[in-house]
């Protein structure tokens, strides 16, 4: 081989080193957002098994209205409230490192909690999901009101 053949080489093994990287990070991001979605979709249908399913035991929520809750008390959340409608859209994937990572998106949620009618109003939505044991499990979840622009 030619001296300059040689120098091809690393490049072409860096770039297809980096194609791969980025195909298994795709995969794990669509991986995130299902769980994420699958989430949601077990709080709407008051599943607690496959919710509860889905967090670490030390998992934390700030609700809308800034209130800190533990996994208990999120389960306690999912019988007092009831969604009639969800939209989610414009989800993201940020990597924190190999085995954490933050999942956002705007929400759209429509429903009752103990028979009063929720706020109405997208919130930014944002989990943490670690990779505990094998398994993507959410950490932390907070809703954020989105407010008007002025």
């Amino acid at each position: 081989m030619k001296r300059s053949q040689l120098g091809v080489v690393p490049v072409v093994l860096v770039m297809m080193l980096s194609v791969a990287f980025g195909q298994a990070r795709n995969a794990l991001d669509e991986k995130l957002v299902g769980n994420e979605k699958a989430a949601w979709e077990a709080f709407k249908a008051k599943d607690a098994k496959a919710f509860s399913a889905l967090l670490t035991e030390d998992c934390q929520d700030v609700t809308p209205g800034g209130v800190l809750h533990t996994k208990a008390q999120i389960l306690q959340d999912m019988t007092d409230i009831t969604v009639t409608d969800e939209s989610l859209a414009d989800f993201k994937v940020a990597w924190i490192d190999k085995d954490a990572a933050i999942v956002t998106c705007h929400a759209l949620v429509k429903g009752t909690s103990k028979g009063k009618a929720l706020p109405e109003g997208a919130t930014a939505s944002s989990s943490v999901w670690v990779r505990t044991s094998g398994k993507w499990l959410a950490k932390y979840h907070q809703e954020t009101p989105v407010m008007p622009q002025q």
